[in-house]
């Protein structure tokens, strides 16, 4: 802890009332996060502070979510620069959850409660490969949202499954909350930000994971000019993605490799899949680079809002 940074850590319901208690009348958003923060993370709280008097930015690096091939030991925990990022981005509290008071009944599958959010969201792109994980995404959340009673949550859209899902929840629950989410933020080259870039410790596989926007982003034009000239167009989702990775791919590192999990496009709306594009289509891919870094990235083929499409870090 850092007490020079003079922001309170919350850690249980208690002390996230007198946190309120403080603050009567108050709009409050929650941004919950895995810490590790970045500039993407940054921008989220930057957002909530736009939107809300009040911004608890939650650390909590969830075991739920984590399958027993992924090793949740080994997530990167960097508290005090996790610290310096919300202070310096405008967060009012740190919520760090006490796993005890989170999990009461402790956290296998047997002992506890949770969410399941319907299957038609989650047996399809990340959530064929994790089929717990999105259990465990929902179950937290909603936790933290019982904790802190938000009127305003925001969450990156990088993550478009996982925003779909908690969309998807907070209407089934009839939840009180504003869920925002916040356009992707790219390094000037097109690399989405994530915390997995800093495991792309080579020039090669820098290089390689600007394939996931590049396809995204050839895909997107392609499909946008042949709309233009042809507004009824059928274009299939499979064979233009594969046409133009195989244009893309002599242009990039052959080592190491992209192994892709999926390319898609879905209904932005209902995030139902496609296999031909409309103008509603959320393009999506996954893959990993190397043996290591699994990435993933989407963009929408006609932004709701243009201006918010890309949002650079520069």
């Amino acid at each position: 802890m850092l007490p020079q940074l003079q922001l309170p850590v919350l850690t249980t319901p208690a002390e996230i009332q007198a946190f309120k208690a403080m603050h009567p009348q108050q709009t409050v958003a929650l941004v919950p996060t895995m810490g590790n923060l970045h500039e993407g993370h940054k921008s989220l709280i930057r957002l909530a502070k736009q939107r809300a008097d009040v911004v608890i930015v939650s650390i909590f690096v969830n075991p739920t979510q984590f399958a027993p091939t992924e090793d949740f030991s080994q997530y990167p925990r960097t508290w005090e620069a996790d610290l310096l990022a919300c202070k310096s981005a405008g967060a009012s509290a740190v919520l760090a959850p006490n796993p005890e008071a989170l999990y009461p009944m402790g956290t296998p599958l047997d002992h506890r409660f949770s969410v399941v959010p319907p299957k038609k969201l989650t047996h399809q792109l990340c959530g064929l490969n994790r089929p717990t994980h999105f259990e465990g995404v929902a179950t937290v959340v909603l936790k933290l949202f019982n904790w802190v009673q938000p009127n305003i949550a925001v969450f990156g859209e990088k993550d478009a499954q996982q925003l779909a899902i908690l969309r998807w929840m907070v209407n089934d629950f009839g939840l009180p909350i504003e869920l925002i989410g916040h356009p992707i933020v790219r390094q000037p080259d097109g690399l989405a930000l994530s915390s997995r870039n800093q495991y792309l410790t080579t020039p090669e596989a820098k290089a390689l994971a600007l394939g996931l926007s590049t396809l995204l982003m050839g895909v997107q034009r392609f499909v946008q000019q042949a709309f233009t000239e042809n507004p009824t167009a059928v274009i299939s989702v499979e064979k233009t993605f594969q046409q133009k990775w195989e244009s893309i791919a002599p242009q990039l590192p052959s080592s190491p490799t992209i192994s892709w999990d999926y390319w898609q496009a879905v209904h932005r709306e209902s995030f139902d899949p496609q296999a031909y594009f409309s103008p509603e289509s959320l393009l999506l891919v996954a893959g990993k680079v190397g043996d290591v870094v699994r990435l993933i990235d989407n963009l929408a083929l006609y932004p709701p809002n243009p201006n918010e499409s890309v949002v650079n870090c520069s």
